[in-house]
């Protein structure tokens, strides 16, 4: 996934040249670490990735089309935000 982070970084970019959205995608990335850092309170490793990707799907109606989109929009924040845990899972997930 790592390798295709240029397409979260396009979309990034269209999103912060308009204001409206900007706000949406930063109160989605708080949400995103906001319940990583519950999460990882009790869950860690591949439990904690799982449920947080669950968790930030439930919301959508048609969540399993949006499973790749969002791992792809966490490994990003993983990766450029720099405040989560470096573990070998999502090591090894980023890589494939």
């Amino acid at each position: 996934m790592i390798n295709q982070l240029d397409v979260v970084e396009k979309m990034i970019s269209t999103i912060n040249q308009d204001l409206l959205y900007s706000d949406k995608f930063n109160r989605v990335k708080s949400y995103i670490i906001s319940s990583y850092d519950t999460l990882s309170e009790t869950l860690s490793g591949t439990k904690l990735y799982e449920k947080l990707i669950s968790q930030i799907i439930e919301y959508a109606e048609f969540s399993q089309g949006l499973i790749t989109p969002c791992k792809m929009l966490v490994v990003y924040i993983f990766d450029r935000c720099d405040i989560f845990e470096k573990d070998e899972f999502f090591t090894e997930e980023v890589i494939r």
